[in-house]
């Protein structure tokens, strides 16, 4: 059973020295722990539950918000329905369509006409998960959709406040921002989707997201 994550920064993580680094490395890891997408060649050291993994970035960012450095980190939403892991399996699902509907008339692309059948329905739930950055600021708190907010408060914050803001925390899920990991997300999808996926597998796909999203 693949372990939860959830959002964190690494104020209170070690650091991993090269020896915990070269037995990851003997490993030949080829899949995130926690999510189970391809990381042969993509990966980051992970510290978990006092013992080092190698994860995706997805998985990997989420539990140290703090070493991202972008621009645009994306957002915080409220979406207590659903794991964070959960979250990027549909969102991974969600770059997967957008690509094939932005290369449909690629003669490498063997689509057929069920990407137009779905992808209206796409759209929708990519709307219907944005929308979830207001819940988190109605809900809880103006800034909690807020990452350098919150990140930065988690940064600085007594060890006892830390521990109390897990509770809030546990209500928020991480929406990146796709632009930050376009050249990763093209290599799931070349490697992780590409070939088990059909667009039609979508319609049980996004009856099952709109079902969760409206429980």
């Amino acid at each position: 059973m693949k372990e939860n994550i959830s959002i964190d920064v690494s104020r209170f993580k070690p650091q991993i020295n090269e020896k915990e680094k070269k037995e990851l490395d003997n490993k030949n890891i080829t899949e995130c722990p926690f999510c189970g997408v391809n990381i042969k060649n993509y990966s980051h050291y992970h510290f978990k539950n006092d013992k080092w993994y190698k994860s995706c970035s997805f998985c990997y960012y989420t539990e140290n918000i703090d070493k991202l450095i972008a621009m645009n980190k994306g957002d915080f939403v409220f979406l207590n329905e659903m794991s964070q892991v959960d979250l990027f399996n549909i969102l991974r699902h969600i770059y997967f369509l957008d690509y094939l509907y932005k290369n449909k008339n690629s003669k490498d692309n063997k689509i057929d006409e069920h990407i137009e059948e779905i992808y209206d329905s796409y759209l929708l739930i990519q709307d219907s998960l944005s929308d979830r950055k207001e819940y988190a600021a109605n809900l809880m708190c103006p800034s909690a959709n807020d990452i350098n907010i919150v990140t930065d408060y988690l940064s600085v914050c007594t060890k006892e406040e830390y521990d109390n803001s897990k509770h809030a925390l546990k209500y928020l899920r991480w929406l990146p921002n796709q632009e930050i990991f376009k050249e990763e997300i093209l290599w799931w999808i070349e490697n992780n989707f590409k070939e088990n996926c059909h667009p039609k597998d979508y319609k049980k796909i996004i009856l099952d997201i709109g079902r969760k999203n409206n429980d």
